[in-house]
């Protein structure tokens, strides 16, 4: 199953069957689009996803946000 599907279907999930607050539904709306640009990853299947791919990931964002809180940077990742 390719990963666009299955992070709509996330997205759904929080959104209709857990009832999230709408910010939080902001907040990983921003973190999955993000994430989705990463590498071309929206045409991957889920398999092909590895902590590889993830370490890279992170690393990149760490690198391009030296700013950012390390909560909300924890925070960003943990949704992943």
């Amino acid at each position: 199953m390719k990963i666009d599907k299955l992070l709509q279907d996330f997205l759904f999930h929080c959104k209709f069957e857990k009832n999230l607050n709408q910010k939080t539904i902001a907040a990983y709306t921003i973190d999955i689009e993000q994430f989705k640009t990463f590498k071309d990853i929206q045409s991957m299947c889920i398999d092909k996803v590895d902590k590889d791919i993830l370490k890279v990931h992170i690393s990149e964002y760490s690198d391009s946000n030296a700013g950012v809180v390390p909560d909300t940077f924890a925070m960003r990742f943990s949704r992943l």
